[in-house]
């Protein structure tokens, strides 16, 4: 996944939580990615009895070429997912919380007294002790619902909270019967979007209509046919706050349903699932929707000084 990064991107040195899912071809289906330093191995790992000694381990991961990451540890705003992590230093806001001594950090550091410092194409920030500190928000995924200030430091210098849809590009306009293709994407080996068709309301009324009628698969099957959709896809709601033109699948849609034509209590579940629906996504099954999924972190290292 490094090798196939684009050099913008990995000369920032950041870390990544991939979600993704080998497909038969032998490409990969990429399913998200997600910012790293075990924002979402933290889901796992804190349900483990780990070993001090791995614990150490997974510390070390992370502290390389002279760059030590610091926790931006709030406990303000909805916080009901607030725990801990294995990052032993703390950032110190004016705004902080909590500046008791937390028994898991070895050192808070007041953001008052740090300077910006560049690290490779990124910055950081420097406190006098020669180590680079690398602020990283790992002890919460809901970073929007925390002060302006915190959210900032958040996204300046910790990588993405998500990556929009590129799907968004071709997601435009009315299409044929109200039916709006994009087409699979691929970079390499890396799948980024599976193929998907936006049903606009004509098409997505026509969809609940046959949902609706007695003999709903068979009636399903058959429109489906008609307009090369497949029997079998991921289905997902728009949200009636959002209109036109697709810019961002993840915030714009509800999660994903998985809808399989042959099988009757999905399609009793997308029955209700499109009841109030204006407009509706539909992704290929890519791979199988049975295939296990897999979640790994990847890290791009900040290049020497004169590479």
């Amino acid at each position: 996944l490094c090798d196939l990064l684009p050099d913008e991107v990995s000369a920032h040195g950041y870390v990544y939580s991939v979600f993704g899912q080998p497909c038969p071809d032998g490409t990969l289906m990429i399913n998200n990615f997600y910012p790293g330093h075990m924002s979402f191995m933290h889901r796992f790992t804190r349900h483990l009895e780990l070993t001090e000694e791995l614990r150490r381990r997974v510390r070390a991961f992370y502290h390389r070429k002279g760059e030590v990451p610091v926790e931006i540890y709030e406990t303000m705003g909805f916080n009901a997912n607030i725990y801990r992590t294995d990052h032993r230093e703390r950032l110190l806001f004016d705004i902080s919380r909590d500046r008791s001594d937390i028994d898991w950090f070895t050192d808070q550091i007041p953001l008052s007294s740090c300077r910006l410092v560049a690290r490779g194409t990124g910055i950081g920030l420097d406190d006098g002790n020669e180590l680079v500190r690398v602020p990283v928000l790992a002890s919460s995924l809901i970073r929007v619902l925390y002060p302006g200030q915190v959210a900032f430091f958040a996204a300046l210098f910790d990588n993405i909270s998500f990556i929009s849809g590129l799907a968004g590009v071709f997601l435009d306009g009315d299409g044929a019967d109200g039916i709006v293709a994009c087409p699979r994407i691929r970079f390499r080996s890396l799948v980024l979007e599976r193929r998907q068709w936006l049903l606009r309301e004509s098409a997505t009324r026509e969809f609940r209509i046959a949902l609706g009628r007695w003999d709903a698969p068979l009636a399903v099957a058959a429109w489906l046919h008609a307009h090369r959709l497949p029997p079998r896809f991921y289905l997902r709601v728009r949200r009636t706050a959002f209109a036109g033109r697709v810019h961002n699948v993840a915030q714009e849609f509800q999660k994903p349903q998985f809808f399989d034509v042959d099988d009757l209590w999905l399609v009793q579940l997308a029955h209700s699932e499109v009841a109030g629906a204006t407009e509706m996504l539909v992704s290929e099954e890519l791979p199988h929707a049975y295939e296990p999924e897999f979640v790994t972190e990847v890290m791009t290292l900040v290049p020497d000084e004169g590479d």
